[in-house]
């Protein structure tokens, strides 16, 4: 997932539960070959990292505040991030009550396989309001202890890869294989 860095939150994993005090981190375990977790932090989370792949995630609950590309950024519920491969970014609660989300990495060649080798689609300041783009997400985005299949992960991911690319601004063209 990261260069040189541990897993996000390493030495927390732990399941979520109802009533939960405190941070923690669940990871999905899932029939494709990639990392899907949910969190919960109520203050620091994170040191300036970076990803090898697509860090896509939701914000569940509170404001999710990051530093991204030399700006603070601030996500809410409703709402879609999409760290560009190899973006260094930090993380840390926006309020005093934390914040709750859903993230997953995806390699950038599955996303340009999908696209037919086009350019990855990069969306500004790394969030987007994008109602496409937040289904899409969502779709790959169940409970950790929800298991996603290779063959839901398949349509998932295309209908992801178009989605970023319409939120990036570039026309989506191509059909389904």
């Amino acid at each position: 997932m990261t260069s040189g860095q541990p897993s996000a939150g390493a030495g927390i994993i732990e399941p979520p539960t109802l009533g939960r005090r405190g941070d923690w981190i669940a990871v999905a375990e899932d029939a494709v070959p990639f990392e899907r977790i949910e969190a919960f932090f109520a203050g620091h989370a994170y040191e300036p990292h970076r990803h090898d792949t697509y860090a896509i995630g939701q914000t569940l609950s509170g404001v999710q505040s990051f530093r991204y590309r030399g700006a603070d950024r601030f996500s809410l519920a409703g709402r879609t991030m999409v760290l560009h491969p190899d973006e260094v970014h930090d993380g840390h609660a926006g309020s005093d009550d934390g914040f709750r989300y859903r993230m997953i990495y995806i390699e950038p060649a599955a996303i340009q396989s999908v696209l037919g080798g086009r350019p990855l689609p990069f969306i500004k300041g790394g969030i987007s309001p994008d109602p496409r783009l937040f289904a899409a997400v969502r779709a790959l985005l169940p409970a950790t202890d929800a298991r996603i299949e290779a063959l839901e992960f398949g349509d998932g991911l295309f209908e992801l890869a178009h989605a970023l690319e319409a939120a990036a601004g570039a026309s989506i063209s191509g059909s389904r294989a």
